[in-house]
């Protein structure tokens, strides 16, 4: 715990932290977008979800060269705010939007997140003692999957809140609807027991989820330009590279 008084050591934590809450909890919102708004099926989707992971494994490799030239503080902070904005611009798209915007959404939400991740990596190696590297380590990927878990709660809750808030339609017995309104997952499995109704129930499913996501959207953002901010007050200036005490 002593590493945590380094605050490079500390602020890249968070930094992690943050950056995979964000993917993973993204990873969920717009995996149900592509199969129930867009209509596409699971493999179909999973391959439009594709261009995120390429640009994360792709600006990945460009973290430390990055954070070399710029320092380890501008690639965190800037890689933060560059996914922050792409999760703000999937708060336009809607059921009529398609693909194409949320295209451009993954690719500047993966190259902000591997540039952060790989950044922050080498400034969680960098700032521990050698004989706390595999401590150091751990830590990164700790802080990587309490992240995710975190992404999960929070953009998960905030949708299914937004939907169940949201969902409105007439015309359906007050159980049905009840249960409807619960997600869109389940609205679709309960559609064929709506009879004439069932296109009416689907489009409502639509218009909430969407309505849900862009509300989603505007929280995920603001988690990581929380923590952009955070990485840009505590995180050290100087550019120094080496092993620094704890």
């Amino acid at each position: 715990l002593a590493l945590f008084r380094n605050p490079r050591f500390s602020a890249a934590s968070l930094a992690v932290a943050v950056a995979f809450s964000a993917f993973f909890g993204g990873v969920f919102v717009f995996t149900q977008y592509l199969q129930y708004v867009l209509g596409y099926d699971a493999l179909e989707a999973g391959t439009r979800l594709a261009p995120l992971m390429l640009a994360v494994a792709l600006s990945s490799v460009l973290g430390a060269p990055i954070a070399s030239r710029l320092g380890s503080k501008a690639a965190i902070v800037g890689g933060l705010v560059v996914a922050a904005f792409g999760f703000i611009l999937t708060a336009v798209i809607s059921a009529e939007t398609g693909y194409g915007l949320l295209l451009a959404c993954f690719v500047m939400m993966g190259l902000g997140i591997g540039v952060t991740a790989t950044a922050a990596a080498d400034s969680i190696l960098s700032a521990a003692p050698e004989e706390n590297a595999g401590s150091a380590s751990a830590m990164d990927e700790t802080a990587l999957e309490l992240g995710g878990a975190l992404g999960l709660a929070v953009f998960g809750s905030t949708l299914a809140a937004g939907y169940s808030a949201t969902f409105v339609v007439d015309g359906l017995p007050p159980d049905l609807a009840a249960r409807a309104s619960e997600s869109i997952t389940t609205a679709f499995q309960l559609a064929p027991e709506a009879a004439a109704e069932e296109q009416m129930l689907l489009e409502a499913a639509r218009v909430a989820f969407v309505e849900a996501m862009g509300t989603t959207s505007f929280v995920g953002a603001g988690l990581i330009l929380a923590g952009a901010l955070i990485a840009l007050y505590f995180y050290p200036r100087d550019k120094k590279r080496g092993v620094e005490p704890p």
